[in-house]
């Protein structure tokens, strides 16, 4: 469940200034429209195991994370739940919901972080007077495809310390910066549906090689050519 901010915070967005913009599909508007949604977007923030998204349930809000990651589940035939991806800043959760469809996923947070939540209601009013949003909030479902086609490639990969890797790379991407705040090695675990010590041997091979440099707390120097060079010289071997 989220949060809203403390009452003598201002937990109304202030999409200008945001950091998350340049990502964030509401942050992509033009600026009328951008200003015409602003006051009705509420900031809220998360914590780890905070259950944000209910698969098959029809969402009434849009959440766009702005910091922090969250697992995106999908249950199995059998009647478990598995991560299926990572989302992380600027993606959308709940955004079926815009086109009264049911949640896809559910939606559990591995880190703490914050987010902006607009109600699907306000989203649609809204997208009468600015047709752009229509636009482009169809071209983010797209987008949200392809990145779980993208997860489902790092599955696929033989060998424990390349899917790790290649894990890596997503997250590095999804955050758009070259240094990441890794999940816990038991999160990193479930996602790729290895162990903990796995993961951690994994780790400490990548770091050997130079393909990842550790650094204070979680956060982890992901080095991007490094980790693809390993990655071409496995398939080929």
């Amino acid at each position: 469940m989220t949060k809203d901010l403390p009452r003598n915070q201002n937990n109304t967005a202030n999409c200008v200034c945001c950091g998350t913009r340049s990502c964030c599909p509401l942050g992509k508007l033009s600026t009328t429209a951008r200003t015409a949604i602003q006051p009705l977007i509420r900031k809220t923030r998360f914590q780890r195991d905070d259950v944000l998204l209910d698969e098959g349930m029809l969402s009434p809000t849009m959440k766009v994370i702005q910091l922090g990651w969250v697992f995106e589940l999908r249950m199995g035939r059998e009647g478990r739940s598995r991560p299926m991806g990572v989302a992380g800043r600027g993606d959308p959760l709940g955004l079926t919901g815009f086109f009264d469809q049911p949640n896809i996923v559910s939606a559990v947070a591995v880190t703490s972080g914050r987010l902006c939540e607009i109600d699907i209601s306000d989203l649609r009013r809204e997208s009468l007077s600015f047709p752009e949003m229509c636009r482009l909030l169809h071209s983010e479902a797209v987008r949200l495809v392809n990145k779980m086609a993208s997860w489902s490639e790092a599955m696929r990969v033989r060998g424990a310390v390349n899917q790790l890797a290649y894990a890596l790379l997503l997250l590095s991407e999804a955050r758009d910066s070259a240094v990441i705040e890794l999940p816990t090695h038991t999160a990193l675990a479930e996602l790729l549906g290895s162990t903990r010590e796995t993961v951690v041997r994994s780790l400490s091979v990548l770091a050997k090689e130079g393909s990842i440099c550790r650094q204070e707390h979680r956060n982890c120097l992901i080095v991007k050519d490094t980790l693809l060079a390993r990655m071409r010289h496995s398939s080929c071997g």
